[in-house]
């Protein structure tokens, strides 16, 4: 196990897949380093386990009447809907004690109902069955090649999509983040994408930071 007591297996296949996208990107390869991607935040910013409390402390885990349930509140939009969730008029600067209280008289079920009708990111435990890792290919296999005349746009958001998106930008990709400027990507300032300057001045306006975001506006106006 890594200093972080991730299993032995999940390592070993981490590093497996991390070693197929090296092996993509032409020679001599970007290195990747499995236990880096899954540990690096939490060395970053010297996070430790915390139980029921995520990483970033956005997402709790609590109990309902009758089980678990957890919800995130990562963005600004999502702390605005807890007086509706509560159906309260005020809710103080730290709405998770609030939130227990309310929900702790309640079934799971009843309480991430609700919690979906106001478009809260939220689940209860055990409502999804387990079910075996599956893969999926949507093109043949290729083989390897420089990445550096590739554009990527990032759509995605938080950590682990933007994560990924720096993978093919240390090939030497142009990744591009796209997000709304009505919701915007709360981890943005944690994270660095990497694009070259060779890659920049192919697809993008020379900007002065390593970032290149641009919003679903901006990219509806281009």
């Amino acid at each position: 196990m890594t200093s972080l007591a991730i299993p032995t297996a999940v390592h070993s296949g981490a590093q497996r897949d991390a070693d197929a996208f090296g092996a993509l990107t032409g020679a001599p390869g970007v290195k990747v380093a499995a236990d880096q991607i899954l540990t690096g935040r939490a060395t970053m910013l010297g996070l430790t386990p915390r139980g029921g409390v995520s990483a970033g402390a956005a997402s709790r885990l609590m109990r309902s009447r009758d089980g678990w349930w957890a919800l995130t509140l990562s963005r600004r939009d999502d702390v605005d809907a807890i007086s509706a969730l509560l159906e309260a008029d005020t809710v103080g600067t730290d709405p998770w004690p609030s939130v227990r209280r309310w929900a702790a008289d309640r079934d799971a079920a009843d309480v991430t109902e609700r919690a979906r009708l106001l478009g809260l990111p939220v689940a209860e435990l055990g409502e999804t069955v387990a079910a075996p890792p599956q893969r999926a290919s949507v093109a043949p296999p290729r083989a390897s090649r420089n990445l550096s005349d590739l554009l990527v746009a990032d759509l995605s958001a938080m950590w682990a999509g933007p994560l990924c998106g720096q993978l093919p930008a240390r090939a030497s990709a142009c990744v591009v983040k796209v997000e709304s400027r009505r919701r915007p990507d709360g981890t943005r300032p944690v994270y660095t994408v990497r694009v070259s300057p060779a890659a920049r001045r192919r697809h993008v306006r020379p900007l002065t930071g390593p970032v290149v975001p641009r919003s679903c506006q901006d990219m509806s106006q281009s």
